[in-house]
């Protein structure tokens, strides 16, 4: 049995140990970063935003930005939290 290090921002910091764990691992939590909410509104002709993690799409749905304001995902993650949050998507494309 190993001791593994789990240095994800909360609350997958949890979710990754209990995973860990159930495989028979002692699991050490440690964050690296904390996710903060910035108290700042979207300009209004804003029509995209890129995500790079959950965390921003949680975000986004929190500020009740309105669903046209499409997220610009670069993985499935995000994709599949934003359908929750009700955020139409464009897939970042690689030429």
């Amino acid at each position: 049995m190993a001791t593994v290090l789990i240095t994800r921002p909360q609350p997958e910091a949890d979710r990754t140990a209990a995973a860990v764990a159930a495989l028979g691992h002692d699991v050490l939590i440690d964050p690296l970063l904390t996710v903060e909410d910035m108290d700042v509104a979207l300009p209004p002709h804003v029509q995209a935003v890129l995500i790079t993690s959950v965390n921003g799409v949680r975000a986004l749905a929190r500020q009740g930005a309105p669903p046209y304001v499409a997220p610009v995902r670069s993985g499935r993650p995000h994709r599949r939290r934003g359908a929750r949050t009700g955020f139409q998507h464009r897939a970042v494309r690689r030429r």
